[in-house]
């Protein structure tokens, strides 16, 4: 019969992730410091360990006035976990058959030449940003929280304005920590009202199902990454249709996926 250890270890627990679940399934609620002494797992690296154990959804909290207390969660925490990678897993073989597609398509020779141009700094970020504006397209956006803080507020509202004439439309999916900023941002988060109105649609989607750590914008022809790490700002322009329309395909299989979290995520609008 296997150990319980071998069994945790199919669920991708490390060494340290099962003597802590082990931990907490015997003794139940405790503290940092109770499981720390009980594991002889220094505190730095428990903490890091019980809070990727949390978001994984198999470690609850309780944040007292004194101290947080810690527990394993319920059994159905594996069925959850499960239920996620066969999704994964789903996502990944529909991703499958569009590389495949691609690669074939690129082994053929019927893909066009790829041309790419590189920026650095934040004038060379907003020239590319500048570039992804065309006239009456559909962008697609993998957007996390550094568009909106690398540029400022005018030169973001000048962007929005100029997709609202140029007939526009923006769909971006966000992990939660993404629309927490946004939401967060002073009301309201921008004065092209018509923007919001009839130019923008995002919704959100699990860092499980797709974590989404660079900015990414998808046109019709051409995609766009941004590299911010530090002082270090980097923009890459892929101008290749094929990969083009690869990625937006993906974009809309986890766009079917997310979570519609407010009334610009609603409308059951035809990307194109």
């Amino acid at each position: 019969m296997r150990t319980v250890r071998s069994l945790l270890k199919d669920f991708q627990f490390s060494r340290d992730e099962q003597t802590i679940y082990l931990s907490l399934l015997k003794y139940g609620w405790s503290s940092a410091l109770q499981l720390s002494r009980r594991t002889d797992i220094n505190r730095t690296t428990l903490y890091r360990l019980l809070e990727e154990l949390q978001s994984k959804g198999y470690v609850e909290i309780i944040p007292e006035q004194s101290t947080t207390l810690y527990a394993a969660s319920p059994f159905t925490s594996f069925t959850t976990a499960i239920t996620e990678l066969e999704q994964k897993a789903e996502n990944m073989q529909s991703s499958l058959e569009q590389l495949q597609k691609y690669m074939t398509a690129v082994a053929k020779g019927s893909i066009q030449e790829t041309e790419v141009h590189l920026y650095r700094g934040e004038h060379g970020l907003q020239t590319m940003e500048w570039r992804t504006i065309g006239e009456k397209i559909d962008t697609m956006i993998f957007g996390t929280d550094q568009w909106r803080t690398l540029f400022s507020k005018k030169f973001t509202e000048r962007i929005r304005q100029a997709r609202v004439n140029s007939s526009c439309r923006v769909f971006e999916l966000l992990n939660p920590q993404g629309i927490t900023a946004l939401e967060a941002t002073v009301q309201p988060w921008t004065n092209v009202l018509h923007y919001i109105e009839s130019h923008f649609y995002h919704r959100q989607i699990s860092p499980i199902i797709l974590p989404i750590q660079t900015e990414l914008i998808i046109n019709p022809d051409a995609c766009f990454m941004f590299s911010m790490q530090q002082d270090d700002l980097v923009g890459l322009e892929i101008r290749n249709r094929g990969l083009a329309l690869m990625l937006r395909n993906l974009f809309k299989m986890a766009w079917d996926q997310a979570e519609i979290i407010d009334e610009n995520g609603k409308m059951d609008v035809l990307m194109e």
